[in-house]
């Protein structure tokens, strides 16, 4: 079953969920951040940096790297 999985239409999209420095993972890790900390206060500035990260991706769906750092949501 793993294998027809992988090897569908969906397969690139499922096997970048294992890489650790794919873009589909990091969304993962923002997705399951944000979940965990839904009821806390959030800044207006930060709300302003996801707007500006949505359009972004709007325009750009595969730029989810420098989507974040253009935004700055991303620490080094």
């Amino acid at each position: 079953m793993l294998w027809l999985v992988m090897s569908g239409d969906q397969g690139a999209t499922v096997r970048q969920l294992g890489l650790a420095d794919s873009g589909l993972n990091r969304v993962r890790h923002v997705v399951r951040w944000i979940r965990e900390r839904y009821a806390e206060p959030v800044r207006v500035e930060d709300l302003a940096r996801l707007q500006e990260a949505r359009l972004r991706l709007v325009a750009h769906p595969g730029d989810v790297t420098g989507t974040a750092y253009a935004v700055g949501g991303v620490s080094t």
